[in-house]
């Protein structure tokens, strides 16, 4: 096909634009669905995030990058200039469906859907803002804010059935319902992996970028108890963010400067897993998170909290620990206890394993959007 061909196939296609905020999130979670989607011949799908080091691999891919800044907190002026900025965008591209991911970002991608005439608004909750350990009132807050929002949405798409739970009991409901997508990672790269080897001492690695709701002060509280008990271990940090340096100094303050290595954002994860031995995420509340997903699909044994989303994606006792969240002690014990027994670690790394590939493809999460994207798009009174 030439040049001129292939942009009158791309010209035929319903656009559809996702809106993340940052690089790093368009790469982790919107390059291979968005690979699948333009494979469907169907539909183009389009990518707008801040400007970043993962953008050029995204356009590598063939996607059709658009960046602008968006903002990570609630800043009213900065927010609306992100939404005219996607809203001319949109326009210009002529985009039938604007998808958002990440609070600020589905705000700035909804005012600015308002303000280009954009027909459908999709939202995926990956986990809502508001989690089980949050002040009453600020939680209310937060639940009215996605309650107003709503009105500007017509699907909601939701990670996990907690989620879409609560979005029943607080009335959140967006204009054309609310769905239970899922999410899922691409498997490909965990077939055949070549046998590497294993770091020695054995290395608990926890992959998040360094914000509140990750919570790495539990996993570093409970690496100081694990150095007292006398395990042999180190522990490995992937991720970047505002709380690094403030991290980095409480691992000194604990007296773990030597067992800590924090390697900064990896855009390729895959090396430091592969010679990890324990997978360990302390967070406060998640969708259905990679960093667990991707470490058990290389068969490695987890060991999480005990929050929405977490137990959703780890079978309690079957594929790794679930323990309460802000109990140092109690995780300080499941990964003593993995650290103990090699029989136990490949036990759950190999029923792990199987459980996110039966369960958590991400090439059948994108089959089930499709369909979601086609039903959305039909003609009113068209069976779907």
């Amino acid at each position: 096909m030439n040049g001129r061909a292939m942009i009158s196939a791309r010209r035929s296609r319903i656009r559809i634009v996702d809106v993340f905020n940052t690089d790093h999130a368009a790469r982790a979670l919107g390059m291979r669905r968005a690979e699948l989607i333009n494979q469907s011949g169907r539909y183009e799908n389009l990518i707008v995030c801040t400007d970043g080091p993962c953008v050029p691999l995204l356009r590598q891919r063939g996607i059709r990058v658009f960046t602008t800044p968006i903002p990570r907190r609630i800043a009213p002026l900065e927010m609306l200039h992100c939404a005219r900025e996607i809203a001319r965008l949109v326009n210009q591209e002529r985009c039938s469906v604007i998808h958002s991911h990440g609070s600020t970002a589905a705000a700035c991608a909804r005012l600015a859907a308002r303000r280009a005439g954009v027909g459908i608004v999709v939202h995926t909750v990956h986990g809502f803002h508001f989690h089980q350990g949050m002040n009453p009132l600020r939680r209310a807050m937060y639940a009215t804010a996605e309650r107003l929002l709503t009105q500007y949405t017509d699907l909601l798409l939701f990670q996990n059935q907690e989620d879409l739970d609560e979005s029943r009991r607080y009335g959140i409901r967006a204009r054309r319902g609310n769905v239970k997508i899922g999410n899922g990672i691409d498997l490909r790269p965990f077939a055949s992996l070549t046998p590497e080897g294993k770091a020695d001492p054995p290395a608990i690695l926890m992959i998040g970028r360094f914000e509140r709701v990750k919570n790495q002060t539990m996993l570093l509280r409970a690496a100081k108890l694990l150095a007292e008990r006398g395990d042999r271990f180190q522990l490995w940090f992937a991720g970047k963010g505002v709380l690094l340096e403030k991290h980095r100094q409480l691992a000194a303050e604990l007296g773990l400067a030597d067992r800590v290595h924090f390697f900064g954002y990896c855009q390729d994860v895959m090396p430091h897993i592969r010679r990890s031995t324990i997978a360990a995420l302390t967070s406060i509340k998640e969708g259905i998170p990679r960093g667990l997903l991707e470490p058990m699909a290389a068969g490695l044994p987890v060991v999480t909290t005990d929050v929405k989303g977490n137990r959703e994606t780890v079978v309690r006792g079957k594929t790794g620990f679930l323990v309460p969240l802000d109990d140092a002690e109690a995780l300080a014990r499941a990964l003593h206890e993995l650290l103990q027994n090699a029989p136990l670690r490949e036990q759950l790394g190999a029923a792990g394993a199987h459980w996110v590939r039966q369960n958590f493809d991400e090439d059948r999460v994108v089959d089930r959007l499709l369909n979601v994207y086609d039903s959305l798009l039909a003609p009113v009174g068209t069976p779907t």
